[in-house]
């Protein structure tokens, strides 16, 4: 790949948290004004709320699209993708009536489904190894950051604009970030020079050095090289991170892990953002407004469990980090089904985990893959299945809680889920130490 001068490091970062910052609040935005996006719109209540659940859905639906996009376009023109798809949805959906509301809401979930999938693919190839959990954290904690900014601003300005242009405001993030990609990574042709070719190549000249003194090297445990076609021709030779040849995400048992532990995570994360204040309500005896306040605790320490999991990846590992963010989302149902008074404690260690999980999810595909191709067979695989999933995390749980009048089956059915999280995740992590 043609190369130009790298971009300085912060530079780097600050595009891949602009981005970040757009991936997620321009449909979260839309909470706070539900009431007023009804009535502008005339619609009922469980056809406006399709606005927030269509992004989810196009993540499953057009997830492995997206890969197929960006393997044509490369990355730099799927982010100009994302951007575009971003700012245009947003207008659109702030223009007219359902109509355009919902082409705009499935524009930008088309544009956020190809972010999600871009995002590891540009970690792998520009991030130098030691810097792959940090960065993942900060764009984790972007996301969050951008989530909470919207929920207590939107409000605020709808009632100062009003709720069209409010929502509509958020394209100023999206602007932002194409005038900040553009030094940082361009938008196509020539690109950065990645930050590992450098080890790769002395790898490639190492391995081929030793190749008439060395034994056949043994498959690797992860299961997602592919092996030689001939064992007795002596080692294969170690590509290029961006050429290596790798087993497709969805024959490796290390894929599946990953896909199960993240269908468990977003279908607990949503499931949750949708019913915590009632169950509040109903286990902690708070009033509405009460109940609502307090749930907003369960998305604003995720910023710090984003930022503080990869200084806990390098104390505990992946493993470790794995473990012990496990153990802080499998809290959230326990200490709700047998201590709802400590609330705040078990929401608190929920959020950080939630956010923690999933850079760690982020941080094993980025640190594990060969290729870039690699990186994007498994990040379709998680989010396709993980998206999949998640879509009827609301639902079910408000099911379930429905047909057994009360919490105490759904938060079970959460437990469940939480466990078969932990056991996948760590599994996934200790096939790749």
């Amino acid at each position: 790949m043609p190369v130009r001068r790298n971009a300085p490091f912060l530079l780097v970062l600050a595009a891949l948290v602009l981005l970040a910052l757009n991936l997620r609040a321009p449909f979260v935005a839309l909470a706070p004004v539900m009431q007023d996006i009804q009535a502008g719109l005339g619609v009922s209540a469980a056809t406006a709320g399709l606005l927030t659940s269509i992004p989810v859905l196009c993540f499953a639906v057009l997830t492995p699209f997206s890969s197929a996009l960006i393997g044509r376009t490369g990355p730099e023109r799927a982010v100009a993708g994302t951007i575009c798809g971003v700012l245009l949805g947003t207008i659109l959906r702030s223009l007219g009536g359902p109509e355009t509301a919902f082409a705009g809401t499935v524009v930008m979930g088309a544009a956020i489904a190809i972010g999600n999938i871009v995002v590891p693919i540009i970690v792998h190839r520009d991030i130098p190894r030691e810097r792959i959990g940090l960065v993942m954290g900060v764009y984790v904690a972007a996301m969050n950051i951008g989530t909470m900014t919207v929920t207590i601003g939107m409000a605020p300005l709808a009632e100062l604009l009003g709720w069209r242009l409010a929502l509509s405001a958020w394209a100023v993030m999206a602007v932002l970030a194409a005038i900040v990609w553009t030094p940082a990574f361009g938008w196509g042709g020539p690109g950065r020079q990645p930050a590992n070719a450098d080890a790769d190549a002395d790898a490639d000249a190492d391995a081929d050095a030793d190749a008439d003194h060395s034994p056949a090297s043994p498959a690797p445990a992860d299961g997602l090289a592919e092996p030689a076609d001939d064992a007795g021709a002596g080692p294969p030779r170690i590509e290029d991170r961006t050429t290596r040849p790798f087993r497709p995400a969805w024959r490796s048992l290390t894929g599946w892990l990953l896909a199960i532990a993240f269908s468990a995570q977003s279908f607990s994360y949503y499931a949750f953002s949708a019913w915590l204040p009632s169950i509040l309500s109903d286990t902690a005896g708070m009033g509405t407004v009460q109940a609502g306040s307090a749930a907003s605790i369960f998305q604003g320490v995720a910023i710090a469990g984003a930022i503080g999991t990869p200084l806990l990846m390098r104390l505990l590992g992946a493993t470790g980090a794995a473990a012990f963010m496990s153990a802080c989302w499998l809290s959230v149902p326990l200490g709700l089904l047998f201590l709802p008074q400590l609330w705040w404690l078990w929401l608190s260690l929920g959020g950080v985990a939630q956010a923690g999980i999933f850079t760690v999810l982020l941080t094993v595909i980025a640190q594990i893959s060969r290729s870039a191709a690699q990186a994007a067979s498994l990040s379709v695989l998680m989010h396709a299945v993980g998206y999949a999933v998640a879509a009827f995390g609301p639902p079910v749980l408000g099911g379930v809680h429905s047909a057994a009048g009360g919490w105490a089956a759904p938060l079970g059915l959460e437990l469940g889920l939480l466990a078969i999280m932990t056991v996948c995740l760590i599994g996934a992590t200790l096939r790749n130490r």
